[in-house]
């Protein structure tokens, strides 16, 4: 099954109005996920989230308006501006490279390859995930994101985390991390103190996809 049709039959099972306002963090896969979007959405309006400094396509399928945002804070910017809550926020495969571009910052890595055993950035994360460290950096960092993206979302919004794995995925960092990457993402943003809990939706595998919405109001 390609990624469109994935997330053609994940997006049936959430209900947007006509002309959603969703966010977008595809690193790898944006354009797949915007055909998904038009089947369902063909008036939707997409603020695609660059990751790491890689945008996506220039081109979007007819319908969709696209807006492309450099960081987070573009995001807390664009709520400010429009007054106007996001609908959905879509993760698609985009949490190693969030991890990766934690761990650059840390280590003082300003570019350089994300793909292969002996890139710079790959080799960091191992460094970081045999020494302990990876979850010191990199926790703040996709709080700090996901707390951004839950500050612009409306009442009844959610936030969607793919990370399927496939043999055409591994990119040297450490499979144990690489394939359990969102089971960490799972307990990280669980303690991090965001008012978000887990939105099971049915037919979906757990082990590769999460789904956030705003906590119950507690008296």
């Amino acid at each position: 099954m390609t990624v469109t049709d994935q997330w053609h039959r994940v997006l049936g099972l959430v209900r947007l109005p006509d002309e959603p306002r969703i966010l977008l963090a595809s690193p790898d896969n944006e354009a797949q996920v915007l055909v998904a979007l038009s089947r369902r959405w063909p008036r939707a309006h997409v603020l695609a989230l660059e990751v790491g400094g890689r945008g996506g396509p220039s081109q979007s399928p007819e319908g969709i308006a696209v807006q492309q945002c450099v960081s987070a804070e573009a995001v807390a910017d664009w709520r400010a501006e429009c007054n106007v809550g996001l609908d959905l926020v879509m993760f698609d495969h985009a949490l190693d490279d969030i991890v990766l571009e934690a761990v650059a910052r840390s280590e003082g890595i300003v570019e350089g390859d994300r793909r292969g055993e002996h890139a710079p950035m790959v080799r960091a994360v191992r460094a970081y995930w045999r020494s302990g460290e990876l979850e010191r950096v990199a926790r703040p960092a996709l709080a700090r994101l996901v707390g951004v993206c839950e500050r612009a979302m409306r009442p009844g919004a959610m936030i969607v985390f793919s990370h399927r794995v496939a043999g055409v995925d591994l990119p040297g960092q450490p499979m144990d991390f690489y394939t359990d990457c969102l089971a960490l993402a799972r307990r990280w943003l669980t303690s991090s103190g965001l008012l978000l809990e887990e939105v099971r939706l049915d037919a979906l595998d757990p082990h590769w996809w999460m789904c956030l919405g705003r906590a119950a109001a507690t008296s």
